[in-house]
């Protein structure tokens, strides 16, 4: 077998997992959280994977022009965000776009669904995973409260402090923000081709 069939084969099968843990999180990914969820899982993914994967779903496109499985969260104005977030192909552009009243409900989202996932885990979390969850807080402004815990990793407590400040995560998945729906209205009057809309212009 050839290297070129054998690395499109591994890319390939890391979009399945990607499209899979997309789907479980319910909102958009930022690449560094993807990657240390997809080593959680016993797939260590390097950046230039993760760039043949992105690579393989446009060619795809342009070659089918069928939804790709992936596709990446804009900007309002269309561009793609760097670092890349990963988001669901078959997703309404709105949910794909990062807004300021969208961020904290993507960032929360990703900490509700891994406590989750946690709590019912006989194993204990990677350390990667705990510095993950522990960043992701911080960067929520939830540091106080999560000193405040008699045990970081109660990831029952975790999400409880989540959901008392950012109630709006539970939902996070299923809504778009104010700011999501305007964006989106205007970046479908500009008239962009569809391949900017799923992977930014």
């Amino acid at each position: 077998m050839s290297s070129d069939l054998r690395r499109a084969r591994r890319a390939g099968a890391i979009a399945t997992e990607i499209e899979a843990l997309v789907a479980a999180i319910g909102v958009p990914l930022e690449t560094h959280a993807l990657r240390v969820l997809l080593a959680d899982r016993g797939r260590p993914t390097t950046a230039e994977h993760l760039a043949r994967v992105a690579a393989g779903e446009r060619t795809e496109y342009l070659r089918t022009r069928l939804p790709p499985r992936l596709a990446v969260a804009v900007t309002p104005d269309g561009a793609p965000l760097v670092p890349r977030w990963w988001a669901d192909g078959d997703w309404r552009l709105q949910r794909r776009i990062l807004t300021e009243d969208a961020l904290p409900l993507w960032r929360g989202k990703l900490v509700e669904r891994i406590c989750s996932e946690l709590i019912g885990r006989r194993r204990h979390a990677a350390p990667e995973l705990v510095t993950l969850v522990r960043a992701t807080m911080a960067r929520l402004g939830l540091d106080d409260e999560m000193l405040r815990l008699p045990d970081t990793q109660d990831w029952q407590d975790v999400r409880a402090v989540l959901l008392d400040n950012l109630p709006g995560v539970i939902f996070a998945h299923d809504v778009a923000t104010p700011q999501q729906h305007e964006a989106e209205a205007a970046l479908l009057a500009a008239d962009l081709p569809a391949a900017a809309l799923y992977f930014g212009r």
